[in-house]
């Protein structure tokens, strides 16, 4: 396959390549449900040159975070700092706009066209304009964000700060003056990629109070923010 489209990736969306060892050297990107995530996968998928996904549907449940409207508002949040506590490289969710088989404003839960309820608005992370189907009264305007949304949107700036944390980071050379500055300073940076791994013990423990979140996310960018005017002291 390879040979003949090189230029496409082929991915599996699977629960981790020891359960499939025969795609290994076939599959560019693998992609497990998170309560399927085994970490020394992603860590030998890396090593072979392959990009680790993670995503979330109708599972997992429970204390997993998910992006289920009955779910606690910050595990949604948490999603991408399991992303960087992992070293996951993307995201992948199957849909923002289901509607089809229901109004999402009057029933929370995701239905099938046979009635079978898959999680509270698992799909479904935008809201129509209309809030009745077939009418022609729009009561507000769409699409509609959903606290979940802008969750995500939070979660993807957290992690954010630790891309331009590392990339920073890599521009840092030893200075022949202010060696104690640089030293507390590189050292603070160091201190923050320590941060996931604090927040995020694993899979179904983490940290779930907001105001701890909120503090964790100031921290990396004071460091960042003193960082950079330090790179641009020594221009």
């Amino acid at each position: 396959m390879r040979a003949a489209a090189a230029v496409l990736t082929a991915i599996c969306a699977t629960a981790a390549a020891q359960e499939n060892p025969y795609f290994e050297g076939y599959v560019d990107l693998w992609t497990p449900v998170l309560h399927m995530l085994d970490p020394t996968q992603v860590e030998a998928a890396h090593r072979r040159g392959e990009e680790v996904w993670f995503y979330v549907c109708c599972v997992p449940r429970g204390r997993v975070p998910n992006l289920f409207i009955d779910q606690p508002a910050v595990e949604h949040r948490l999603l991408f700092w399991m992303a960087e506590r992992f070293g996951l490289d993307g995201f992948l969710y199957w849909r923002a706009t289901f509607w089809e088989t229901r109004d999402p404003w009057t029933e929370t839960r995701s239905l099938t066209r046979r009635g079978t309820s898959f999680g509270c608005g698992d799909g479904t992370l935008l809201y129509p304009p209309v809030r009745r189907p077939g009418s022609k009264d729009k009561t507000v305007t769409g699409p509609v964000e959903s606290i979940r949304w802008e969750m995500l949107r939070d979660g993807i700036e957290d992690r954010e700060y630790f891309f331009l944390l590392r990339g920073t980071m890599r521009r840092l050379s030893m200075p022949p003056r202010d060696r104690d500055a640089y030293r507390f300073l590189f050292g603070q940076a160091r201190e923050m990629h320590n941060l996931p791994q604090r927040l995020v013990r694993s899979i179904t423990d983490y940290e779930n109070d907001p105001a701890v979140l909120h503090r964790a996310r100031a921290l990396p960018g004071a460091t960042l923010e003193a960082l950079s005017r330090f790179l641009e002291e020594k221009k």
